[in-house]
This record gives C-alpha cells, sequence and structure tokens, in this order.
C-alpha cells in the first residue's frame, strides 16, 4: 500500500502543487478586492464631484471678482524717447516742420486747433526761411503759438542737408541761434552719421544747449511720416496718418503742405477716434483743465 501511494505521489505530485497554487493566488486576489461598503467609494466620489464643478463662464452674470475691483496701479513715468519725445501718454501728438505759406492760413489752423482742442506741436525753421522773415514783417509766430497753448520747438537755424557732418560748433550754431526751447527736431530727422547712430557732434552739441536755464536739448524725431512734401491731398494725408498711428505716436507733417489745416487735422482726430485712439489736447497746465495756458520754451516730460 506504502508503495502504490509513493508511485501516485510521485505521478502526481507535480500536479497537485501546481493546484495549491492557483488556489492561494485566487485567495489572495479575493482578500485584495475593495469590499462594497468600503468607504473608498466616498473617496472616488469626492474627487469626482471636484472636477465636476464647472468653473464660471466669461459669458455668464456673475458677480465682479476681488481681482476685477483691485485698484490700478500707479501710472510709471516711462523713459525719455527720440520718437515719442515728451509724450508718456496713448495719445497721438500731431506735430508740423518748417513754415506755413501764410500769416493767414497759420491763424486760421491754429485758431481752429485751440477751439477743438487740437494739440499742436510746431517745428518752424529760426531764420530766414521763416521765423526771422515772418517777425521782420511784424508777425512773431512763436510766441502767438505759445500764447495760445501750443507748443513750439527747435528746428535749426536754416535747415541744412549736411545737418549729421557738420562740426559740434557749426551745430550749436544752427540749433542755438533759432527757436529756444529744450526739444529741437534735426532738419530732415538727420542726426545720425553715416548710418552709425547718431553724430557725436550733434549729441554734443543738442546737450550743450542752454534754455531757460537748463542745460541739454532733447531730440524729438517722429513715428509715422506723412510724406506730405510728395505733392499729397489733404485726404490722403489724412488717411496715411490714420492708418499708420499707433498709440503714443509723433505724425509728421508739413506746416507748407495739405496737413496743416482745419479739414486735414478734424479727418485725423475722427479717424483716430475710429482706432479708439485719441490726440493730444491744448496745453491747459499741469491739471488739464480749465482754459488753454500759454506754453513756454521748456517742455514739460509730458505735454499731453
Amino acid at each position: 500500500m506504502k508503495q502504490h501511494i509513493k508511485k501516485l505521489w510521485e505521478k502526481w505530485w507535480f500536479w497537485i502543487a501546481v493546484g495549491l497554487v492557483i488556489i492561494s493566488v485566487m485567495f489572495s486576489l479575493t482578500a485584495c478586492s475593495p469590499i462594497r461598503n468600503q468607504p473608498a467609494v466616498t473617496v472616488v466620489a469626492t474627487h469626482v464631484v471636484a472636477q465636476a464643478t464647472p468653473s464660471p463662464s466669461p459669458s455668464t452674470s456673475a458677480q465682479p471678482t476681488a481681482q476685477a475691483s483691485t485698484p490700478a496701479p500707479t501710472k510709471v513715468a516711462k523713459k525719455y524717447n527720440i520718437f515719442r519725445g515728451p509724450n508718456t501718454t496713448k495719445r497721438v501728438v500731431l506735430t508740423y516742420d518748417d513754415c506755413p505759406k501764410s500769416v493767414k492760413k497759420f491763424k486760421t489752423a491754429v485758431t481752429y486747433a485751440v477751439k477743438h482742442d487740437i494739440g499742436l506741436v510746431l517745428f518752424p525753421i529760426g531764420g530766414k526761411q521763416c521765423v526771422a522773415k515772418l517777425k521782420a514783417h511784424g508777425f512773431d509766430l512763436v510766441a502767438y503759438a505759445r500764447k495760445r497753448g501750443v507748443w513750439v520747438g527747435n528746428h535749426s537755424l536754416t535747415h541744412r542737408d549736411d545737418f549729421p557732418y557738420l562740426s559740434k560748433s557749426a551745430v550749436r550754431k544752427e540749433i542755438g541761434g533759432s527757436v529756444v526751447a529744450n526739444y529741437g527736431r534735426p532738419p530732415y530727422g538727420a542726426y545720425q552719421s553715416h548710418g552709425r547712430g547718431i553724430s557725436k557732434a550733434v549729441k554734443s552739441a543738442y546737450a550743450s544747449i542752454t534754455s531757460n536755464g537748463r542745460s541739454g536739448m532733447r531730440i524729438w524725431n517722429w513715428t509715422v511720416d506723412t510724406l506730405d512734401w510728395t505733392g499729397k491731398s489733404r485726404a490722403q494725408i489724412a488717411q496715411w496718418a490714420i492708418d499708420h498711428a499707433r498709440a503714443g505716436g509723433t505724425v509728421l507733417m508739413h506746416m507748407n503742405h495739405s496737413g496743416f489745416n482745419p479739414w486735414t487735422m478734424q479727418h485725423i482726430v475722427d479717424g483716430l477716434a475710429s482706432k479708439h485712439l485719441r490726440v493730444c489736447g491744448i496745453w491747459r497746465g499741469e491739471d488739464r483743465t480749465g482754459d488753454p495756458e500759454a506754453t513756454t520754451a521748456f517742455f514739460p516730460d509730458n505735454i499731453c
């Protein structure tokens, strides 16, 4: 009998062992499976609820959040920029170079701008081509404009086309003998020597000029050239300014071309308004309220 059991064991022991292993594994898996009443379901349900909670849609009429009522940050003064000049706002500045065709047209343009709160910055040629010539005939262009809240800057004495290549003393003669101001615009906006940055002579000469007891004249060029001097019509000039002006920009036009008149000014103002842009207004003092105030030779950090 023992020998018979031994033979059976030797024949079937492997399969018996396999069966025991399978039974053991099945028992282990059953023991590890979660019980239906176990609190683990609560944890899963909580997670699902958190995921399913919808965020407020921008289109819903939800109450303003705390962030929406946070006060706006204090305005920080921006650094001087050669193309923006004394404008630290998003408004656009209308500027005019050279000389008007007549005193009558000049007065008409300035009067309209003042009445409709359109701020202007003028850069007349200081010598016999404009300011000196008009003054010899009894009209002080600079004084007339400044008295009415219009800013007037320096645009050299004779408008030389070789301005960037002059010596320091020659540049000083050009700007020092012209309109007194702490902001100036070189002839043709040219201040670079051979396209290599600002000419050392120009930079040094502007820094050495004194106006109203303060040293240094800053250069103010433009961001938009309307190219009015090419013979464009009033409508073309206005449209070009509207299409190309950006917030905080400076528009260049000339007093002796078709942009210096009420029609063009108003069309530029209206066109920019359609783009949610505004132009600088007539100077009304530091508080920007009340009647127009006279400007001086010294431009503040922000004229808008």
